[in-house]
């Protein structure tokens, strides 16, 4: 079988994968960026720029397409507003009357933004204080096709990394003094607090990129002495904090134990509980308890935590209509359950909205229906292939085909149906209303982790997810 783009389904393996100036308004942000280098100005010159503003707060995208400008600024200040709203100080107390407002800059790829900071050569996705304007600039990543960006808006690892942005900008400009580590896990709690708002994350042991997380620093916690956990959790929180600059195409969007720390360590701050998002607004509280003490806390909280999704790859973020996931042209993206499922009959009912993020490729959603220590049964629903359900029987291995259906067409931009149905020894599958030939697997049960996503260079929005037993 041919292969169709660089989305391949049985020709071969499936992977696995800072202060602003405040004296800058937008036009001379700009300029002023460009004026850094005059071989930057052909560039500048080929962009165009959007603004959108609300009161205190401006998001402008420089982009080349047009089509793109107005709606990715109006998504940028949607975010901004949104993590404005989610806590303290806000934009309004720190702007005066006539004073430029607070900006957040979006730059059309990671490319673009590496040659607008001098930095040629590299791929940049975040950039706290671009240098020329002082003002905080995320790039779009991954790259999505005009087309596709209209109709799924701003990627999840984009729209954190706004929120991000966002924060660290409100914070800068309270001029609070604190230490790095303090000020990410502020800015963090912050950044979810605001998405959280706007239907883009839900609680943190929900959401997939701090869930991973969570656990990840469950697992760096379990071998210490429990008389030892909260200095374990404190030293993990204070080590140097890692910055986001680069983007690495295969390297996912996973967070990092050290992050989950400081992110439980102001929560306990703020005295919230990281189970259900919170209204409240103000920063203070027990910010300046010792260190040691809010880490006790942190630890103890942390035992009752249950996360539910380890991230494998990729970006895949919680939406208003379901659930995001979007994955570069070189990584998958997929979050499996943190709690395997331990066996027995269960119905799965899903739908899919398949996007291919270059219309050079195929579009593709993959639901993993049990991974028991990499031994993987995996269905794939692609929009120039068909459906396949794989199995994978051990890590590296190759997926090997268990049924097949080519003479379903699988439309893009269209919301399918799915249905698996597991009777304890039979798997039966229908997408589209259109059934697979039934599979029996015979050497092992369906059990093993759950989980979603998609294939390299694909966005798909999951809007149903959900497994009953028996």
């Amino acid at each position: 079988m041919k292969p169709a783009g660089r989305t391949w389904i049985a020709s071969a393996p499936m992977r696995d994968r800072s202060t602003r100036l405040r004296t800058l308004a937008l036009s001379g942000a700009v300029l002023a960026a460009a004026a850094l280098a005059g071989a930057q100005a052909s560039t500048v010159a080929q962009e165009r720029v959007h603004v959108a503003r609300e009161g205190a707060l401006q998001a402008s995208s420089l982009w080349r397409s047009e089509r793109g400008l107005d709606r990715s600024a109006r998504q940028l200040l949607e975010v901004i507003a949104a993590v404005d709203g989610a806590g303290a100080p806000r934009a309004s107390d720190l702007v005066g009357e006539g004073e430029p407002p607070l900006e957040v800059l979006l730059a059309e790829s990671p490319a673009k933004l590496a040659r607008r900071a001098g930095r040629k050569g590299e791929r940049l996705q975040f950039l706290s204080e671009l240098e020329g304007t002082g003002l905080p600039c995320v790039a779009l990543a991954p790259h999505l096709n005009d087309r596709v960006l209209f109709g799924t808006g701003l990627p999840p690892r984009t729209r954190r990394l706004a929120a991000l942005a966002a924060a660290g900008l409100l914070r800068r400009e309270a001029g609070r003094a604190e230490p790095a580590w303090r000020a990410a896990g502020a800015d963090q709690l912050r950044a979810q607090r605001g998405l959280e708002a706007m239907g883009h994350a839900r609680s943190m042991a929900m959401e997939p990129w701090i869930s991973d997380g969570l656990l990840g620093l469950q697992r760096a916690l379990a071998p210490v002495a429990e008389e030892e956990r909260a200095r374990a959790l404190l030293d993990l929180a204070t080590a140097e904090v890692a910055g986001r600059e680069v983007f690495d195409p295969g390297g996912g969007f996973q967070q990092v134990p050290a992050e989950a720390a400081r992110m439980l360590l102001a929560l306990e701050a703020k005295g919230e509980s990281p189970g259900e998002p919170s209204g409240e607004s103000e920063q203070g509280g027990a910010g300046a308890e010792a260190p040691l003490e809010l880490a006790r806390r942190a630890a103890e909280r942390l035992r009752s935590v249950r996360p539910r999704w380890r991230m494998e790859g990729g970006a895949v973020a919680s939406h208003p209509v379901g659930w995001m996931a979007t994955a570069t042209q070189v990584e998958d993206a997929l979050v499996l359950e943190a709690d395997p499922f331990e066996g027995g009959a269960f119905e799965l009912e899903a739908s899919v909205v398949i996007f291919a993020n270059s219309p050079k490729f195929a579009g593709q959603a993959d639901i993993v229906l049990g991974d028991r220590e990499g031994d993987r049964l995996l269905l794939a629903v692609n929009t120039r292939e068909g459906v396949y359900l794989f199995r994978r029987p051990a890590r590296n291995a190759d997926y090997v085909p268990l049924a097949e259906l080519h003479t379903l067409e699988i439309p893009p931009f269209t919301e399918i149906p799915i249905r698996v149905v597991h009777d304890g020894e039979v798997v039966k599958v229908e997408v589209g209303g259109v059934a697979l030939p039934p599979v029996r697997l015979g050497d092992r049960d369906l059990d093993g982790a759950m989980g979603f996503g998609c294939h390299a260079g694909s966005t798909v929005f999951f809007k149903r997810f959900e497994r009953r037993q028996g």
